[in-house]
């Protein structure tokens, strides 16, 4: 990570227009008098170099460097690293959020607690502004709806998957606080923009690889060694030029070093996955080999769409708004050449990967941004010399090229996702597909703020409260399965979480952050000075239309504050602040809170780790250490609860069947039947549990009905009556769930309540004609009510769809014997 460390140091010389020359806010520890407002361009003095030693003392410079590193590492942060995975897996379960999470998390407490040590030992310049407080208010508002939440755990920490709770939050603020503070000037403000682009360009290039996915096996053998060529290769000569032709010029000699990491860490590293897949490749005997180079399996969604290290192309659409247009800011207004053409193939690859990651929201959002920056620079330019200029227009017009051929190969595509013209007219079709079920998520989020406008739910609980409002349409379009975790659409999933008041606390932050910076980053006749913050401008106008459609994570989030704290940097007022009599207490307090909380974050990470060692990794009593140290180390993880009681089923399943299999031999089975009833007894009270902590969470119950309807087939009928009553209670939870109540009817057929069960069928089958099973077993259950007729409907309901499907054709046969035999009957 040296690369945006050097980024942070730059000295760049007053005279550049690109580094926007005409001064920033005072620096922490300048001469400003107290409240005195910084103004761009009404400085007599050179900008002070960012980061210079004059400037930044140890402890600011530790929280500069945490914000670079975090705005280049948390994009890219992942736990499965392909060719570098210790025994081929990676070190946490969720690959991607959790991760980002952590790194995140861990450089905040750092930033901000060397921060505030420094102010504490030293005193300092404390930047401010009048929009920061309603920040503040917003965040507070987020503590006292988390506390009146409907689950505590879940609003502090937030979904597993998810995680934007309260320390999310928290997060974020302290993430635009120490940016507002340190972000004192063009050029540190441009260092940032760079580091951003930088880690924008890994992403999107990771993108690329993905979204070109295989080459012929012939053609891998060669790309293994070129790869290693190229690579070094590649750093060689850049670092030969910048050691030599570039001597003198720090800027183009900066750029050279930051493409020779780039290329010798990137190439290095493809060169391990690609040799991994080339023998992964002929074990497998396969002709093509993936240029990926971490194996993913199955895919939740089409192949060769770009999610580089978001896991999902939803995620990484969203997150692409802002280095696509901080990237074209810094191309608009870089004079170095060098720097310029970097900024520029950037910016041609974000146009490829956002596009083939076919996120609709994302592409409007993107979108907005662009007309942002044609404006600002239109503005810009107004009575100067500043014109476009060839090299400009050659990319200008590589990205519109690259967007008009993806469009025109895609549209040749038969499905309608990976096709950019359907993907577009999909917009306008509010009836079908994604849309519809996309207007029933609203539909229920929008029933859930209703019911607690005020204070709403405890942030980031709509999964917990989706199935209590969801309408009963939304089953049938979805699917049985689905559960929406996320409302698609920001400000009604903070309405569900905070309330409304906490949505027009963070919309009016938001918007009162966009128009008190508009005068600065959108000023007529500045030239190349301020385009950089208008690049911040469109970044954070963009990204807020996208979460119109698009969900919002920790990855991505965060560069939404961090951008507002930028945009709020140069008309920010300084206090000085002098250091209490009591600050070696109190920078010692800072220090311990940094530590603990440190030491927490790590357990929270190193928990996921137990966790995927306990469901994947291991079986049996292995996995339930590994599970029950996941839940020691983050007791605020129901997910981590629940799998505990499936492991238990998991032994109770295996020992219930060999009982009955011994059994029916004749031999001696005491034992094993005291071992089954023990796994039996641990597995609900696993269940039970979970429940306990999380009532709102439908599965469990699910879980915990399919348990006993097991045990009263494996061991004593009577254990449906168990099982009825936890399914009754599940329906109470979510009472449009088709599983829950395919386990109720099967404890009602098992108690011989058969006229209830085929209640409860027929119920799941209206919510879902593609729940096989539910139809197999109304074909059962109807065939028991001697309602031949009906039951066959049922089976051939099944078998038009799936006409080798065994429970249907056994039912089928059954029905036909007891139909013929009730025929013979006299």
């Amino acid at each position: 990570m040296a690369q945006p460390r050097r980024s942070g140091k730059s000295v760049r010389p007053a005279h550049r227009s690109g580094d926007a020359g005409k001064s920033g806010a005072s620096s922490p520890g300048g001469a400003s008098s107290s409240s005195k407002r910084a103004d761009i361009g009404a400085s007599s003095r050179p900008p002070v170099a960012a980061g210079s030693p004059a400037q930044m003392d140890v402890w600011d410079r530790i929280a500069w460097v945490c914000l670079h590193i975090l705005v280049v590492l948390v994009p890219i942060a992942i736990s499965n690293l392909g060719p570098l995975n210790v025994g081929g897996a990676p070190f946490t379960f969720d690959q991607f959020d959790i991760v980002k999470v952590f790194v995140q998390r861990g450089l905040v407490l750092v930033a901000i607690g060397a921060w505030a040590i420094g102010m504490l030992l030293r005193g300092g310049k404390l930047r401010l502004s009048k929009v920061e407080w309603l920040a503040l208010a917003f965040l507070a508002w987020v503590l006292i709806t988390s506390v009146l939440s409907v689950h505590i755990p879940t609003a502090v920490f937030g979904k597993y998957r998810r995680f934007e709770g309260l320390v999310s939050f928290l997060t974020y603020g302290a993430v635009f606080f120490v940016a507002l503070q340190l972000a004192d000037r063009p050029s540190r403000i441009r260092s940032l923009a760079r580091s951003l682009a930088i880690g924008g360009f890994l992403v999107a290039f990771y993108g690329f690889l993905q979204v070109v996915g295989t080459v012929p096996f012939e053609v891998a053998q060669v790309l293994r060694p070129l790869s290693l060529v190229l690579a070094f290769g590649t750093a060689g000569l850049c670092t030969w030029l910048a050691l030599v032709w570039a001597k003198d010029d720090h800027e183009s000699r900066l750029a050279l070093y930051v493409i020779a990491a780039v290329a010798l860490l990137g190439g290095a590293f493809w060169f391990l996955g690609i040799s991994q897949n080339i023998s992964y490749a002929a074990q497998q005997g396969l002709q093509v080999v993936s240029l990926d180079p971490v194996r993913w399996g199955a895919l939740p969604f089409e192949t060769n769409r770009a999610f580089s290290t978001f896991g999902n192309p939803d995620l990484l659409g969203g997150y692409l708004i802002f280095p696509w247009a901080v990237a074209l800011g810094l191309a608009l207004s870089e004079e170095n050449a060098l720097w310029r053409g970097l900024y520029w193939v950037f910016s041609v690859l974000n146009v490829f990967v956002g596009i083939t990651s076919f996120v609709r929201g994302a592409w409007i959002g993107a979108t907005v941004s662009l007309a942002v920056i044609v404006v600002a620079y239109v503005r810009a330019r107004r009575g100067t010399d500043m014109r476009l200029t060839s090299t400009d227009w050659a990319f200008i017009g590589s990205a519109g090229a690259v967007g008009a051929v993806i469009a025109v190969a895609t549209s040749l595509r038969p499905d309608a996702v990976r096709n950019v013209f359907t993907r577009i007219l999909s917009i306008f079709q509010f009836g079908e597909g994604s849309a519809l079920t996309r207007f029933q998520i609203w539909q229920a989020a929008r029933d859930a703020m209703l019911e607690r406008p005020v204070f709403g739910w405890g942030a980031d609980t709509f999964r917990l409260l989706f199935p209590m409002f969801k309408p009963a349409e939304y089953v049938q379009a979805a699917g049985y399965l689905s559960v929406a975790d996320n409302v698609h659409n920001y400000p009604l999933q903070l309405a569900t979480g905070v309330g409304i008041p906490g949505v027009l606390m963070l919309y009016g932050l938001m918007g009162w952050s966009l128009i008190s910076s508009a005068g600065t980053a959108l000023a007529r006749g500045t030239a190349r000075e301020r385009l950089v913050l208008a690049g911040f401008w469109a970044a954070v106008l963009g990204y807020a239309v996208h979460l119109l459609f698009g969900l919002s994570v920790t990855g991505s989030t965060v560069f939404l504050w961090l951008s507002i704290g930028i945009l709020l940097s140069p008309g920010a007022v300084t206090h000085d602040i002098k250091p209490p009599a009591w600050r070696t207490v109190a920078a010692v307090v800072v220090a311990v809170l940094v530590v603990a909380g440190s030491v927490l974050n790590v357990r929270y990470v190193a928990a996921d780790t137990h966790y995927l060692k306990g469901r994947v990794l291991t079986q049996g009593a292995t996995a339930i250490k590994e599970l029950e140290r996941a839940v020691e180390m983050n007791p605020f993880n129901e997910m981590y609860r629940m799998e505990v009681g499936v492991v238990w089923q998991d032994l109770f399943r295996t020992a219930a069947r060999e009982y009955v299999e011994q059994a029916g031999s004749g031999a001696d089975t005491t034992a094993l039947r005291q071992q089954t009833e023990q796994y039996l007894t641990r597995a609900a009270a696993a269940y039970l549990e979970a429940i306990d902590y999380v009532p709102y969470e439908y599965d469990t119950y699910v879980f915990l009905a399919n348990l006993y309807n097991e045990a009263a087939i494996y061991l004593d009928s009577t254990y449906a009556q168990k099982a009825a009553e936890a399914a009754q209670k599940g329906v109470a939870v979510e009472e449009y769930g088709p599983a829950i109540r395919l386990q109720l009817a099967i404890a009602y057929l098992t108690l011989g309540q058969v006229d209830d069960a085929i209640t409860e069928l027929e119920f799941a089958a209206a919510l879902d004609t593609n729940y096989t099973q539910v139809y197999t077993m109304l074909g059962d259950a109807y065939r028991r009510a001697g309602r031949f007729e009906e039951g066959r409907t049922a089976y051939q309901h099944v078998l038009t769809s799936d006409p080798a499907n065994t429970d249907a054709l056994s039912g089928l046969a059954a029905l036909e014997a007891s139909e013929a035999a009730q025929t013979a009957a006299p």
